[in-house]
């Protein structure tokens, strides 16, 4: 009996031990290792998310930009046509040749005019009205001015800028009115042409584009728009969209654009589309806007292969550095079990000091695991290093500047200073890249970059703004100030030659200057830079704008 008692509570020991054992490591792994996979899986979530942001703030900076160079093309018409229109007008009153008719109708005589001015009129763009102040009647008009309807409105629609956004008027002594004018209907087909080339033009990196589709009807179907640029299928171009047609994946990317720019005037959204030169169907994101004047949905998009990739390849390297660690303490456990069985079968009476080795040992694999942890941590923060710098320049990127300014902004708010944002943009640089290649444009950002860490003060911030664009922070600094900055980067570039394949090459620069006020947010600030270095662009291109120079 007491051998068979001895035999149960040596069984009972020796299974509370081995119960006792698994419950610990249990206890000790299972939280630690879920905690570490919640970790993982939000880093590489924070990772993701932060690149994307980076994309989204980028597309909504083109579109922003483009819409803005549509208003400024719908400036240049109503003022180009203005200035046609008061020739015309010019032309007319000297030529009398309307002096020798007796009827409503075209000018024969006028029409032989070979001028650039009057070929306006026989191509249907400018209308001309002659009317009769003492018979209170139209006598004359080109073909396509319905002489009736504009004398019942002539006393409202010679100063009426809606119907009318380029109009010129000339009084002769004998009391007839001469009324030269571009109509909306034609001011708006000249600038739709006008947008429809640049956008045609536009590339964004290499597969990179704008798109235009015109909104027929807001109710959505199969005509709820016009498709009116599109770079990739220009084949397409003046066919009708439907709000049910599905990408690769079965969703409706048309009624998600609608419904979008219905309820917020703008929206992000993703699907699968081909992308351009290709016919691999591909994850893309998108940012379209609404440009109510005209119903047009500008958009732009770019595909997130390269954020897929990343994603997937941190995911391998987390996996693996986990794998590695439930592996060892795989090993642990198991030697810690082996070690602990024979221990309570050889040396009993010496379990509790055996128990103090290998909690010594469990703190020496946990230190071990500690150290892999700091490895993971520390290459997620060389991570973070990557998406603040410019790979190519080693520069601060967007979004490492746009904080910096953030900063700078919240400082001159508190005591009541000023900042300036330079921003500059490589002069022709396509032609630099198509014409030497992309090695050489890679160089001439590179080279480019250190000459402007050099040339500006040690308390400014330089970044890589985008493509060939830099953005310069001068902090607590006027706009004067500012523009002696820009014009001092000007002249280095200019002064700046670069061996491009055994060639010389000559680079310039514009910038665009604004200053911050306290009337301004960040963005506009930017913004007005930015507006004022495509005032240059459009100009002389190797110059500097500021509000001061345009003064």
């Amino acid at each position: 009996m007491a051998l068979i008692a001895r035999q149960k509570i040596r069984v009972y020991y020796y299974v509370a031990g081995i119960i006792s054992m698994v419950f610990m490591a249990t206890s000790m792994s299972v939280p630690y290792f879920l905690n570490l996979k919640r970790e993982h899986e939000a880093k590489i979530e924070q990772l993701s998310q932060s690149i994307i942001s980076e994309k989204k703030r980028h597309l909504s900076d083109v579109i922003n930009r483009t819409i803005l160079e549509i208003e400024f093309i719908r400036k240049d018409v109503a003022r180009e046509y203005g200035g046609i229109c008061s020739e015309v007008c010019s032309v007319l009153a000297a030529s009398r040749a309307w002096k020798e008719q007796d009827q409503v109708g075209p000018l024969s005589g006028l029409r032989k005019d070979d001028s650039s001015s009057t070929k306006q009129i026989v191509s249907g763009k400018i209308s001309f009205v002659v009317y009769d102040t003492h018979s209170s009647r139209v006598v004359f008009s080109s073909r396509d001015v319905p002489a009736e309807k504009f004398s019942n409105t002539l006393p409202s629609s010679a100063n009426d800028r809606e119907l009318y956004p380029a109009i010129a008027t000339n009084i002769s002594s004998e009391g007839f009115n001469i009324y030269v004018f571009v109509s909306r209907d034609n001011a708006e087909d000249i600038v739709k042409s006008r947008v429809k080339d640049l956008v045609r033009a536009v590339r964004l990196g290499d597969d990179g584009y704008i798109w235009i589709n015109q909104i027929v009807n807001y109710d959505g179907g199969d005509d709820y728009a016009i498709r009116l640029v599109h770079p990739n299928l220009p084949q397409t171009e003046g066919l009708k969209l439907s709000t049910n047609m599905e990408d690769a994946h079965g969703n409706l990317p048309y009624k998600t654009e609608l419904e979008g720019v219905k309820r917020n005037g703008d929206l992000y959204f993703d699907y699968y589309f081909k992308k351009m030169n290709t016919d691999q169907i591909s994850h893309k994101l998108t940012y379209a806007k609404l440009y109510k004047p005209y119903n047009w949905v500008v958009a732009t998009g770019v595909y997130l292969d390269d954020v897929d990739i990343l994603v997937r390849n941190e995911r391998m390297i987390m996996d693996e550095t986990y794998d590695s660690q439930i592996k060892m303490l795989g090993f642990i456990v198991l030697g810690m079990f082996t070690i602990s069985v024979a221990s309570l079968v050889v040396f009993e009476r010496q379990i509790d000091a055996l128990i103090s080795s290998y909690v010594g040992k469990i703190k020496e694999n946990e230190e071990s695991l500690r150290m892999e942890k700091e490895k993971v941590d520390k290459a997620f923060e060389q991570l973070k290093d990557v998406a603040y710098l410019d790979y190519l320049t080693g520069l601060w990127n967007r979004r490492a500047m746009y904080g910096r300014i953030a900063e700078e902004y919240s400082r001159c708010k508190r005591k009541n200073s000023t900042f300036v944002v330079v921003l500059g943009d490589i002069d022709h640089f396509k032609i630099i890249n198509d014409t030497y290649g992309h090695d050489c444009g890679d160089l001439v950002l590179k080279q480019l970059s250190e000459l402007m860490k050099c040339n500006i003060r040690i308390e400014d911030s330089v970044s890589r703004w985008g493509g060939e664009e830099f953005l310069v922070l001068g902090t607590s600094c006027e706009v004067g100030e500012g523009v002696a900055l820009a014009e001092k980067l000007r002249i280095a570039v200019e002064g700046l030659k670069i061996d491009c394949c055994g060639k010389p090459l000559k680079i310039t620069m514009t910038f665009g200057v604004s200053v911050f006020d306290a009337e301004k947010s960040i963005d506009e600030t930017i913004k007005e830079a930015d507006a004022f270095l495509y005032l240059g662009k459009r100009r002389t291109r190797n110059c500097v704008v500021s509000q001061n120079t345009l003064a």
